[in-house]
């Protein structure tokens, strides 16, 4: 979680995160030395409830406060996502590939179908009550954020220049190509089983 006077920023894990977050430490260390890049004693990923709710340790800021900056969050088209969630959590978590429930939307836990670790869960758990005013989308990660953050600061030519080579691929070691993993039918059928994120992919991407 990323927090300035203006905006709000949430990790979505597996959606071009980090390289995001280096792009917020640049724009840091250059425009606003006031950018909370990640109070102390939290974790990165937290959406409002977690981190206003769930730690003994109290934020210094009130949901009130996070809910009344502009949000941002990151997007990927759905069969990468789940793809790059899932080989994340098979190279760090041990956990067991299972296609059938990529197919059904799930993530963080494919091998038990815990609802947590489905797709539109996790989304919901970002939008919450209010709906972003920036998606940035990870397939054009360094554009939209520059698109984004000149709502919020002035950029010249030589920082947009840095910011647009900036990307940090984090997990590399796996076929990217989504189309010799999965079918035509399966992809279908992975859409129609997310509704929420299909919604807002549809309304972000098109069709």
């Amino acid at each position: 979680m990323i927090v300035s006077n203006k905006f709000l920023w949430m990790h979505i894990g597996k959606a071009a995160g980090t390289t995001t977050g280096s792009m917020f430490y640049i724009i840091k260390g250059i425009l606003d030395s006031n950018i909370d890049m990640n109070e102390k004693g939290f974790l990165k990923h937290d959406n409002i409830t977690r981190r206003t709710t769930n730690y003994e340790t109290k934020s210094i800021y009130t949901r009130e406060h996070l809910n009344s900056l502009d949000k941002i969050l990151n997007i990927r088209r759905l069969p990468e996502y789940i793809m790059s969630n899932t080989q994340h959590g098979i190279k760090h978590n041990n956990r067991v590939f299972n296609k059938e429930s990529m197919i059904n939307g799930f993530v963080n836990h494919s091998s038990t179908k815990n609802l947590n670790g489905h797709v539109d869960t996790i989304l919901s758990s970002y939008i919450e009550e209010k709906e972003p005013t920036h998606w940035l989308r990870t397939e054009n990660i360094n554009e939209d954020f520059v698109d984004m953050i000149k709502n919020y600061y002035d950029i010249d030519e030589k920082l947009e220049t840095r910011l647009l080579k900036v990307r940090v691929n984090v997990n590399k070691d796996y076929n990217k190509n989504i189309n010799e993993f999965f079918t035509e039918d399966e992809i279908k059928e992975m859409y129609k089983n997310c509704p929420l994120w299909c919604e807002y992919e549809e309304k972000i991407y098109g069709r």
